[in-house]
């Protein structure tokens, strides 16, 4: 399909090298200006830019956009606050000017994609083709609805990325790393160690002594704040839906019987057609063809107008022609366009035209058969409507009503849940299903007090007996904010006791690494000494920084080149791992790697270099469209989202 609105963008976000551009761009353009060099702007705009602006609802929604990926993505809810202290609303705002001042250049320069390669592009889309494969608007328009947008924002967005794309590939699509780039850096993350190393196994460690209480007294007095929970919301929400009227409908049989005449294709075989198949040696002579009828002569009379035309009659049932989207083109004609000649239409290196002549409805299924899931059917149909009737009501309750009892009135439960922080999760880290449904509700949350309640929010749920999605309303209302605060030892005893046995087992494992340093060094093989402690040895093991050991932690090869050839140290891996490594031998790059990290150094320098002009690029076009910056109302928002979050 289409590329959503800003598409581009989002994708960009994610690439590596994203961030060290954005750096750039932070310096180059400045989020908050000291000194500015272009006239300012005054307003409610951040940013004006030849006829294209940047506004802090550009900046919420995009923000937004890439909250709800993070979300969908890593199961993780972040607030406002949160996305403005990683850096991600920063990024969202850099990345919206770079592209409009980019736009705006192209605006100047007259570069601008055409209405052709709109068209293009989506012609290219399956969505938005009819059953011949033509382009179909309505779909385009409903696209765009979907969207919260109009088709003509929606063509001018798209053109917009396209042009942005002429641009971008203009700039930056030659760029190739010099040949005295890469042999540095070839010999730097190409040079191979030998390594021997030894790790911990389960002999290696004995089970440690479970600790004393007074162990544990001391533990909780000096790591307390391992221990501190942060603030968390204890929570009510009222909830119903549609399945809440399913009960009070009643089905009659006429209503059945009515629904099954109505939807009786659906329980009907395979239907057969008859058509009409006129082949030609060419488009051309098909296209001829189509024309001629369409100039007002009948079919038959077409037939002998043109030459090289050949009809042929057959009776057809869905799957009988082999190539799948020319069959399902000739059974999704419908049967208002009967006796119509429809195409061309391409199969293979072939053009077809083609008439429907009859379509017969296979036999249907008895409505005994099928009459329960009708009924069904018909009930929840009849239960939506009563919940989307209830909508006014509902609202006029929530304006004022507490929450039991607008529950009462509706017939509601109230459920409490569990306390849960600014990420939707419990003390005892489970997420709360509901809250992660609802990302920006679960932010709200934290600017709430206690006692009030969130606006009402539409939503679906999930049948789970029929797996149908179905509307329902929610309204969630803060009982209590709970403080941040560090539980008493006899509340995490148990994990104050955990925390002391994974301690003594780390000091253990290190004791064992130690010991062989230093009786390797003192002259005892290596192989001894890691058999004294019980560890394994592993040796023989060639490393280079390019490429990913399976066989060690990546942070353990990291650590080996800190060494030199002969020299031996603990090494940690992850989680803390003493790993013992030994540096045999120090060789420049094999033959046999050598091609394989010249490829992918290229590709990294490339991207290196691209950073690089894109900066001078941007600079350069700043000076030509001259983009000016409403300071104040920039710092004053950016400032303001950690404010309002503690409001």
């Amino acid at each position: 399909g289409v590329p959503p609105m800003l598409g581009w963008m989002r994708g960009f976000i994610k690439t590596p090298w994203a961030f060290a551009l954005f750096a750039l761009l932070v310096v180059s353009f400045g989020v908050f200006y000291s000194q500015d060099p272009f006239k300012g702007v005054s307003g409610g705009g951040f940013v004006s830019v030849g006829n294209r602006e940047v506004t802090q609802r550009d900046v919420n929604r995009e923000t937004e956009n890439q909250i709800e990926r993070i979300r969908e993505e890593q199961k993780q809810v972040i607030t406002a606050k949160e996305a403005a202290q990683r850096g991600l609303t920063q990024q969202v705002f850099q990345s919206l000017v770079y592209r409009n001042t980019v736009l705006a250049y192209a605006d100047k320069i007259g570069v601008k994609a055409s209405p052709s390669a709109v068209s293009n592009l989506l012609q290219n889309a399956p969505r938005f083709k009819d059953p011949l494969g033509r382009l179909d608007m309505n779909a385009v328009r409903a696209y765009a609805n979907e969207q919260k947008t109009t088709w003509p924002k929606l063509e001018q967005d798209i053109r917009d990325d396209i042009t942005f794309g002429y641009i971008q590939e203009a700039a930056f699509g030659g760029i190739k790393a010099p040949e005295v780039l890469v042999k540095p850096m070839l010999a730097y993350f190409g040079e191979q160690r030998t390594l021997t190393v030894a790790r911990i196994n389960e002999k290696t460690l004995t089970e440690p002594k479970p600790p004393t209480p007074e162990e544990i007294k001391t533990y909780y007095d000096a790591n307390k704040d391992k221990f501190r929970q942060p603030e968390r919301r204890r929570l009510s929400v009222l909830s119903y839906s549609a399945k809440d009227y399913v009960d009070k409908v009643n089905v009659t049989e006429e209503q059945v019987q009515a629904e099954y005449t109505r939807r009786i294709r659906e329980f009907s075989g395979p239907e057969s057609r008859d058509i009409v198949q006129f082949t030609g040696k060419d488009r051309a002579t098909v296209q001829n063809f189509v024309d001629t009828v369409k100039q007002g002569n009948s079919i038959e009379d077409a037939v002998k107008k043109v030459p090289g035309i050949i009809p042929v009659d057959l009776t057809l049932k869905p799957g009988d022609l082999t190539d799948k989207s020319y069959n399902d083109q000739v059974f999704a004609v419908p049967a208002s366009m009967l006796n119509q000649l429809l195409g061309p239409v391409k199969v293979g290196e072939s053009y077809f035209a083609i008439e429907i002549k009859k379509i017969t409805p296979g036999a249907p299924r008895p409505l005994a058969e099928v009459a329960p899931s009708l009924r069904e059917t018909l009930r929840n149909n009849a239960a939506n409507k009563m919940f989307s009737d209830s909508e006014e009501s509902f609202y006029d309750m929530a304006g004022g009503t507490s929450l039991e009892e607008i529950g009462k009135n509706i017939g509601a439960p109230i459920i409490q849940l569990a306390p849960v922080d600014s990420n939707a999760r419990t003390h005892n880290g489970l997420s709360s299903s509901l809250l992660l449904a609802h990302p920006e509700e679960a932010r709200s949350l934290f600017t709430l007090g206690q006692g009030q309640m969130t606006d009402v929010i539409n939503s679906e749920i999930t049948d789970n007996q029929t797996g149908a999605k179905l509307p329902a309303r929610f309204i969630f209302r803060v009982d209590e904010i709970v403080p941040p605060a560090v539980p008493p030892m006899a509340e995490i005893e148990t994990d104050l006791r955990n925390a002391i046995m994974a301690q003594k087992v780390q000091e253990a494992a290190d004791k064992a690494a130690n010991s062989i340093v230093a009786a390797v060094k003192a002259g005892t093989p290596f192989a001894k000494a890691a058999a004294d402690q019980k560890m394994s040895v592993l040796p023989g093991i060639v490393v280079n920084r390019a490429q990913q050991q399976q066989a060690i932690s990546p942070t353990v090869v990291t650590g080996a080149y800190d060494l030199k050839q002969g020299d031996i140290a603990l090494i940690r891996g992850e989680g803390s791992e003493p790993w013992v490594v030994q540096v045999d031998k120090v060789e420049p790059v094999s033959s046999e790697t050598q091609g394989m990290i010249r490829q992918q150094l290229g590709q990294q320098i490339e991207q290196s270099l691209q950073n690089s002009i894109q900066e001078v690029f941007f600079r350069g076009v700043q000076s030509v469209v001259k983009p000016k910056m409403n300071d104040k109302a920039i710092k004053a928002y950016f400032d303001g989202l950690t404010k309002e979050e503690a409001q």
